[in-house]
């Protein structure tokens, strides 16, 4: 039996497994489209830009991230549904941490291919005591993955996080830039945030409801009336004890002069 076609079916099969190997981890949406704006940041979502209050639809220069976050079922991880978009002829990132000066950073990095000019994505893992921002390679599952690559080097992407670890609901967001030069080695940060996951829940910012305490009020007012009252009732006893009404008057004449007529009178004739 002629060994050789199995020989070259094998070799085919080896060369597929190497060619899937380290994305199997991504899962790309059927939806291609990204629009990404302004609409909703501090509403619906978190939003950091460099610089800082960019418009991502008009400035080209604009570094713009967004981070809509809601809780994962179970738990007390986040998922966060993250856009990205910024300038680059190599490739943009997002990155997230506890704390950006110890342990490591998930850095999601999206970017153009330097031979066909098509959009391109990777996971990636910084360590955040190495001064030289250095990436390495490293598999997480990230899900509803796209993006496009438009006037050769706007760069925009759309992606889905499960599972993150939010130490009191806050984590730091790092935005950064950089050059590919055929692979994704570093990371230039442009700018970093910490964000408060739990503002923003399936989209919609939690915001601390001021309570008026009517219970407290009302007492106040019951309080007042009753002042009132017992005051108005302290004076109008006073006043009637102090007022002399005429047939008062009257009468005490009329019982001095029947005094006078009748005892005092027939005395002094006496003598």
């Amino acid at each position: 039996m002629d060994q050789k076609p199995l020989l070259l079916l094998s070799a085919l099969v080896v060369c597929l497994a190497l060619s899937v190997h380290g994305s199997s981890h991504l899962m790309f949406s059927n939806n291609t489209q990204v629009d990404i704006t302004q609409t909703g940041c501090g509403m619906t979502k978190h939003c950091v830009e460099s610089p800082a209050n960019c418009d991502p639809a008009g400035n080209t220069d604009c570094l713009f991230s967004s981070v809509t976050s809601r809780t994962s079922t179970g738990s007390g991880d986040f998922d966060l549904d993250v856009e990205l978009r910024g300038q680059s002829p190599g490739y943009i990132a997002l990155g997230i941490t506890q704390n950006e000066t110890v342990g490591k950073s998930m850095v999601f990095v999206c970017g153009r291919n330097s031979t066909e000019g098509s959009f391109l994505f990777r996971t990636t893992e910084r360590d955040n005591t190495d001064s030289t921002d250095s990436l390495t390679p490293t598999e997480r599952i990230v899900k509803e993955i796209r993006g496009l690559v438009s006037n050769g080097s706007v760069i925009q992407c759309e992606f889905t996080v499960s599972g993150v670890n939010a130490t009191n609901g806050q984590v730091t967001i790092l935005l950064g830039t950089a050059l590919a030069n055929g692979s994704i080695t570093s990371l230039s940060i442009n700018r970093t945030q910490v964000l408060n996951l739990a503002q923003v829940l399936n989209g919609t910012m939690m915001t601390p409801t001021m309570t008026h305490d009517t219970t407290v009020a009302a007492t106040m007012m019951t309080s007042t009336t009753m002042t009132s009252t017992t005051m108005t009732n302290m004076t109008e006893p006073q006043a009637t004890a102090a007022t002399v009404t005429p047939a008062s008057s009257a009468t005490a004449r009329a019982a001095s002069l029947l005094l006078w007529c009748c005892l005092i009178w027939p005395i002094m004739h006496l003598f």
